[in-house]
């Protein structure tokens, strides 16, 4: 083997080592973060806590079941449909398309919100936080 055969062997070889070495660093083989325990799963929390006027509120994570007695197209806009809501709607109306199935409350009080099972109210006013509260979040 000539010197000119063997520097282009030694080169290649090079190249080829350095691929290897680039495509191995880019691969992610960290598994510090993952629990060897078998059946242990990672869980999202179930609440976590919203500062408002009345204080600090722990609310569900994703609620499902949300009462609202405000403008509903907030409600919308995160994403969430409500069960509930007491207000009117029209068709002119952001989000009108939405109002499917959401049934609409006629009287805004303890007993026929409880009705709706709810996990989340959300609501404008002072008195009906302290008296809904009891309710749900």
């Amino acid at each position: 083997m000539n010197i000119t055969t063997f520097k282009k062997f030694f080169a290649v070889l090079f190249v080829i080592a350095i691929f290897t070495i680039g495509f191995t660093g880019c691969t992610n083989t960290n598994t510090s973060a993952v629990s060897n325990l078998p059946n242990e799963e990672k869980k999202e929390p179930q609440t976590h806590i919203v500062s408002t006027v009345m204080g600090e509120i722990e609310v569900p994570t994703n609620p499902q079941r949300v009462v609202v007695n405000w403008y509903i197209g907030d409600v919308f806009t995160l994403g969430i449909k409500p069960v509930a809501f007491m207000g009117w709607s029209q068709e002119t109306m952001p989000f009108y398309d939405k109002f499917d199935g959401v049934a609409v409350i006629q009287n805004w009080e303890a007993e026929e919100i409880m009705t709706y099972n709810p996990d989340l109210i959300i609501t404008y006013s002072q008195e009906n936080f302290e008296k809904l509260s009891k309710i749900a979040p």
